[in-house]
């Protein structure tokens, strides 16, 4: 039996490129995918909140480590309001 969960910290959102996996992404920027909402990502609002909006409107992102740092933020946001 293992005693650590499968989840991620950030579960339940995860770093995907721009237009999703398995599409093409010639500006190679990246989004906060909300894993427990099917195609949708995460726009984050100037004073730090955020909602779930089909990729084309989500936050971009220029790199994954970058966009990884704010899903963990996003993340911490989301359990503390749960």
């Amino acid at each position: 039996m293992r005693g650590n969960s499968d989840l991620s910290e950030t579960y339940p959102f995860s770093v995907a490129p721009a237009n999703g996996w398995g599409n093409p992404n010639p500006s190679e920027e990246w989004v906060i995918a909300n894993d427990a909402a099917i195609g949708k990502a995460v726009k984050i609002e100037a004073d730090g909140s955020f909602e779930d909006v089909e990729y084309l409107d989500a936050t971009r992102f220029s790199d994954a480590s970058t966009a990884a740092i704010a899903s963990g933020r996003i993340a911490k946001q989301y359990k503390l309001a749960a």
